[in-house]
Parts: structure tokens; C-alpha cells; sequence
């Protein structure tokens, strides 16, 4: 992961509604996510999942607790 400032949450179920409520989160915090826009979409500067339950114990994604990382703009 780069160094930086981070936003972050913890999330189960539904992750691409969580990564846009982080993003939410973060603007209306008065916080810029590293990112620009290319013609597939958003390219940010360092984007991380970290995945805190194991599959071969809980083999259903939705169970799943993952939490996200954005870097922050410096």
C-alpha cells in the first residue's frame, strides 16, 4: 500500500454501494481522494481491499467483512 492518508471502512455485503459511500463520505468531509478520470472510469492513485473473514471458512461473499482503503489527495 503507498504511504499516505487514508480513507477507510469496513463493509459486508454490497461492496460497490460501500465504495461509493466512502467516497460520498470523503467529499462531503471536505477530503479529496487521489483519482482521475479515464474513459473506463475513475483510476485512483492506490485503492485497497483487505479481506477479514477467511472463504474456506465462510465460502458466502456476502457474509464477508472487507474493508476498504482510498488514499487521500496530499
Amino acid at each position: 500500500m503507498a504511504a499516505g492518508r487514508y480513507a477507510t471502512m469496513k463493509c459486508q455485503n454490497h461492496a460497490l454501494r460501500a465504495n461509493q459511500a466512502l467516497q460520498d463520505w470523503a467529499r462531503d468531509s471536505g477530503l479529496v481522494i487521489d483519482r482521475r478520470t479515464v474513459p473506463e472510469g475513475d483510476a485512483f492513485a492506490c485503492r485497497y481491499e483487505a479481506f477479514w473473514t477467511n472463504p474456506a471458512v465462510e465460502p458466502r461473499k456476502t457474509r464477508w467483512t472487507v474493508e476498504l482503503s482510498i488514499l487521500l489527495a496530499k
